[in-house]
C-alpha cells in the first residue's frame, strides 16, 4: 500500500479526484510555499502579440532548465535584461489547467554581476532618456530662498554626517527633517520611493538625496526604475548627491539638480541662500542710487521753489507740473517701498539666530531704514509745512500780479485745505 506522511494527503489519495480538483489542489499547495527566489542565466527572451514574456532560464553548471512565463506589464525589471544575463528572479509556481503545465511565473527579475548591472543601467538609461524623465526642460528649479529640507539617506550613514556638517560649518539655519532608508539592499528601492512621495505630502521646499559611492551592485537602488519615477513624480524639487565624483546614477540623470558628493550637495543648497542675499543687498544698493537722485531732483526743484528772488522773477510752473512732479516722486516711493516689503518678508523667513548672515540682513536693513528717512525729510509737501503757501487764479499757479484785477477771485492752496478769497486792493512793488 501506498504511504502518506499527512493524514489531509493520505484522505485525499484514497478519494479518486478529477482533473480540475487535482489541479486545485496543486495551486493550493503551491500557493502555501509563497514568493521563490531562483538565480540564472537567461538563455531565451521571447514576448507574444498579446504582451506575454517567455524565458528560459538555465543553470550555468548543472543541466538544468526552468521555463517561465508571465504578463509582462507585471514583471519588474524586464527592460533591464538581455539573453545571456546572469539573473535572480523572484517569482511563484502555478499549474495552468488548460494545458496541464506547471508554470514559475516571474514577478520580479534583477541582473547579476557587473557586466549585467552595467548593460541593464545602459538599457534603463536609454528607455527613460525616451520617454523624457531626463529633459532638461521639465527640471524644476530651487527655490530662490530655502529654509525647508527634506533629508533621505541611510540612519547613521556617513553621508548623513558630511551632508549636516557642511550645514552646520556654513550656519545655514535650514529646517531639516530627516526620514531614514536603506541606500542599498533588496527593499532600498521601494523604502527610498515611498520616502519620496511622502514628503510630496510636507511643506518641505527641496529633497536631498544622498548617499556615499559603491559598486553598481552598491548602488542598484539608485539606478533602478521605481526611484526614477519617484524622482521624476516629486512634486518638490529633488537634489541628487549619490556616490564619488565619478559615480552617475539613474537618479543624478533623472534629478532636478546633481551633486557630485553628498557634502556637494549641501553645499549647493548653502549657496542658494548665500547668492539670494548677495542679490538683495546689490538691488537695496541700487535702489538707494535711484532714490538719492530722486531726492536730489526733489531738492533742487524745492530749493528753486522756496527762492524768494525766483518766484518774483519768475512763473511757477503750473499746477499740472507740479502734481505730476508729485505724482512721480509718490509712485518712486511707493514702488521702492513695496520692493522693500517683498525682499523684507524673504529675510523674515529666515533664521535670525545665524550671524554671518544675520549681519548681512542688519546692514540692508540699515541701508532701507536710513533711505525711508531721507525720503521723509524730502518730501515735497514739507515746502506747505514749513508755513509756505500756493496761489491760484485761473487754474493756474501765479508768482506776479501783473494780470490780477481788484474784485476777481484767487485760490490759497496751504499745508490742509485752500481758501477762497476776493482781492480787495493790489500792491505793486
Amino acid at each position: 500500500s501506498r504511504k502518506c506522511r499527512t493524514p489531509v494527503l493520505k484522505l485525499i489519495m484514497d478519494q479518486v479526484l478529477s482533473v480540475a480538483q487535482l489541479v486545485n489542489l496543486l495551486n493550493s499547495v503551491l500557493s502555501d510555499i509563497g514568493i521563490l527566489r531562483v538565480e540564472g542565466e537567461v538563455s531565451s527572451l521571447k514576448f507574444s502579440k498579446n504582451n506575454a514574456v517567455f524565458l528560459d532560464l538555465k543553470d550555468a553548471k548543472e543541466n538544468a532548465l526552468l521555463k517561465l512565463s508571465n504578463y509582462a506589464p507585471k514583471v519588474e525589471g524586464l527592460k533591464e535584461i538581455t539573453e545571456g544575463m546572469k539573473v535572480i528572479v523572484d517569482g511563484y509556481f502555478e499549474m495552468y489547467a488548460p494545458y496541464g503545465q506547471l508554470n514559475f511565473k516571474p514577478t520580479r527579475i534583477q541582473p547579476q554581476g557587473e557586466g549585467a548591472l552595467k548593460s541593464a543601467f545602459e538599457q534603463l538609461k536609454s528607455k527613460l532618456e525616451e520617454e523624457g524623465l531626463f529633459a532638461v526642460e521639465r527640471k524644476r528649479p530651487l527655490p530662490k530662498f530655502i529654509t525647508h529640507i527634506a533629508l533621505i539617506t541611510g540612519k547613521e550613514s556617513a553621508a548623513y554626517t558630511d551632508f549636516t556638517k557642511i550645514l552646520a560649518e556654513n550656519l545655514a539655519g535650514f529646517q531639516v527633517d530627516f526620514y531614514p532608508v536603506l541606500v542599498q539592499g533588496e527593499n532600498s528601492a521601494y523604502e527610498v520611493a515611498a520616502a519620496l512621495e511622502k514628503i510630496g505630502r510636507t511643506d518641505a521646499e527641496v529633497v536631498a538625496l544622498v548617499r556615499g559611492g559603491g559598486s553598481l551592485e552598491d548602488l542598484k537602488s539608485f539606478n533602478s526604475e521605481i526611484v526614477a519615477k519617484a524622482i521624476f513624480n516629486s512634486r518638490i524639487p529633488v537634489v541628487v548627491g549619490v556616490g564619488h565624483e565619478v559615480d552617475m546614477t539613474i537618479s543624478c540623470y533623472v534629478s532636478d539638480l546633481r551633486a557630485s558628493t553628498p557634502s556637494q550637495a549641501a553645499y549647493y543648497l548653502v549657496q542658494q541662500n548665500s547668492s539670494f542675499l548677495d542679490t538683495l543687498h546689490t538691488n537695496m544698493v541700487l535702489n538707494a542710487e535711484i532714490i538719492q537722485r530722486s531726492i536730489q531732483d526733489q531738492k533742487t526743484f524745492i530749493n528753486k521753489f522756496t527762492n524768494l528772488d525766483w518766484i518774483l522773477r519768475k512763473s511757477i510752473p503750473s499746477s499740472n507740473e507740479i502734481e505730476q512732479r508729485e505724482r512721480l516722486f509718490i509712485s518712486n516711493f511707493n514702488g521702492i517701498r513695496l520692493e522693500i516689503e517683498k525682499w523684507n518678508s524673504y529675510i523674515n523667513n529666515f533664521s535670525s539666530n545665524h550671524n554671518a548672515l544675520a549681519r548681512k540682513i542688519n546692514n540692508t536693513s540699515a541701508l532701507i531704514s536710513g533711505i525711508s528717512g531721507v525720503l521723509t525729510a524730502y518730501d515735497p509737501t514739507h515746502t506747505l509745512d514749513r508755513g509756505y503757501s500756493l496761489i491760484k487764479y485761473k487754474d493756474q499757479y501765479i508768482s506776479t500780479t501783473d494780470k490780477l484785477k481788484i474784485g476777481e477771485k484767487i485760490t490759497i492752496k496751504m499745508k490742509k485745505g485752500e481758501i477762497l478769497s476776493k482781492i480787495e486792493n493790489i500792491t505793486n512793488n
